[in-house]
């Protein structure tokens, strides 16, 4: 047990570790979403009186597809030193390899999510920081990583990868798009319904479900 967590921890800090010297990822996942929420705010700034109500479903747009560049590039340094082979073929547990690049992913989109809140919130003049909205952010992104993980290891070895990413991660995801934008609308009044527990449910029960799924897809792509 004590192995299989140091290799969670060594697979994370060793990702981390690179993203801190070269930050490929982050700088331009983050450019990416900052890019995408400043054209969305320029679009709805002529002729819309207000567009709160629909700022959330362009967070909700933006974070998706930024997520897509993180999960495109799970395995792209494995993949460009020629060491992935050698990793899937060392002794070591597939699901601990999973979780560890589930973390690093988790860390990686959460960070861009950090940094880019305040400039949302300014830009479409919401407050995103509550605790509700934390907690929905945190479900989000760990429902979103722990599919977009699975699919990084399938689509790994495929030249249209970048295709094939959004094709399989968005279709899979939409009960949990639809939980994030009914339990927002719900929290910021854009609803008139109550059932703001039973939303977050759902995105509680989707985590839970593809945490025990996810690793276990994730081993058998390996394997094969």
């Amino acid at each position: 047990m004590k192995y299989y967590f140091s290799t969670i921890a060594q697979i994370v800090l060793k990702d981390l570790k690179i993203e801190s010297r070269t930050k490929e990822t982050i700088i331009p996942t983050f450019i990416f979403a900052l890019i995408s929420i400043c054209v969305f705010h320029i679009s709805l700034s002529f002729g819309v009186i207000s567009y709160q109500k629909i700022s959330l479903a362009i967070w909700i747009l933006t974070i998706l597809y930024s997520s897509i560049l993180i999960m495109n590039r799970a395995f792209a340094r494995e993949l460009e030193s020629e060491n992935l082979n050698g990793i899937l073929t060392s002794p070591i547990h597939y699901d601990a390899l999973y979780f560890g690049k589930l973390s690093y992913n988790i860390i990686i989109l959460g960070s861009v999510q950090i940094i880019l809140s305040p400039i949302f919130s300014i830009l479409f003049e919401i407050n995103i920081f509550n605790y509700e909205m934390l907690l929905i952010f945190l479900l989000s992104t760990i429902g979103i990583c722990s599919v977009g993980t699975t699919f990084s290891i399938m689509t790994a070895f495929n030249t249209i990868r970048d295709v094939l990413m959004p094709l399989l991660l968005i279709p899979i995801q939409i009960p949990l798009i639809i939980a994030i934008i009914e339990s927002t609308n719900i929290l910021f009044g854009f609803s008139n319904s109550s059932d703001l527990i039973n939303w977050i449910l759902l995105l509680v029960s989707f985590d839970a479900i593809f945490l025990v799924v996810s690793p276990i897809a994730f081993s058998i792509i390996v394997k094969n």
